[in-house]
């Protein structure tokens, strides 16, 4: 008896298969291509098990850098706000004294000295802006490279020394710096309500150290979503006399408000 046949087209070309022994080949080959289940349910690691491994170590392992990279960039914003008090504290004790020796007769050099100290105040405030901006700056370029190549970011590099500091020092450390102005501004506005000539001399450059401030705050915002927040409830105590402050100062605390 003739056995049945199947006709396969390739290419143009025609190839005539026996049917039983094409089901036996294919039988043969399903065998020897299924997995085994026993040896599948041994224990060892399926792909998808290996996969899910890998994709949880790079997960803990990103996690582990983020925070690494965090806390670098809050210990150099600290490290920028730490040295910027530190060198006010000098101009503000100095600030006092001009103030406290202002009179009628040398109310007009009094003013030239204390604008010359709210200047050099104005310096170190911009010094810190600028060197807060480019950390942040810095630390966005390094983790951008580090998600593109899988990596961990650089340091954003800390001003402070040994030891690291979280962003709610930063936002300490920032209350700390601005209660100290605030004490220099009411100063200048008490010696200026006495003596105009000092007010003359002295309001622009407080009006612009006011700005300064408010821009190391927006700078400290972007690496820092709720840091206004932080620093408004550290000013709670202090919020009706900052309110009060003349020179552009409460115009700041309203923005911090915001």
């Amino acid at each position: 008896m003739l056995l049945p046949f199947v006709t396969v087209s390739l290419l143009s070309a025609t190839i005539i298969i026996a049917a039983p022994q094409a089901t036996s080949s294919l039988s043969n080959i399903q065998q020897r291509s299924s997995p085994n289940l026993d040896a599948m349910n041994d224990g060892s690691s399926s792909p998808n098990s290996t996969s899910n491994n890998t994709s949880t170590r790079q997960s803990n392992s990103t996690q582990t850098q983020t925070s690494g990279n965090s806390t670098s960039l809050s210990t150099a914003i600290y490290g920028h706000l730490k040295t910027c008090h530190d060198g006010i504290q000098t101009h503000s004790t100095t600030i006092a004294t001009h103030c406290g020796g202002a009179n009628n007769e040398n109310a007009q050099d009094s003013g030239s000295s204390i604008l010359l100290e709210i200047q050099a105040i104005l310096i170190l405030t911009m010094t810190c802006a600028i060197n807060i901006q480019a950390s942040v700056a810095q630390h966005a370029a390094s983790s951008g490279i580090a998600r593109l190549f899988g990596g961990g970011g650089g340091s954003s590099g800390s001003a402070s020394g040994s030891g690291s500091f979280s962003f709610s020092d930063c936002a300490t450390m920032f209350f700390t710096l601005i209660k100290l102005l605030q004490g220099c501004y009411t100063q200048v506005a008490g010696v200026s309500y006495k003596f105009p000539a000092i007010r003359v001399l002295c309001a622009d450059s407080l009006a612009q150290l006011s700005t300064c401030l408010s821009q190391i705050a927006h700078a400290c915002g972007l690496a820092m979503p709720g840091f206004a927040n932080q620093v408004n409830d550290l000013c709670a105590d202090q919020s009706p006399l900052f309110m009060q402050t003349g020179f552009g100062f409460s115009q700041f605390m309203k923005m911090m408000k915001r």
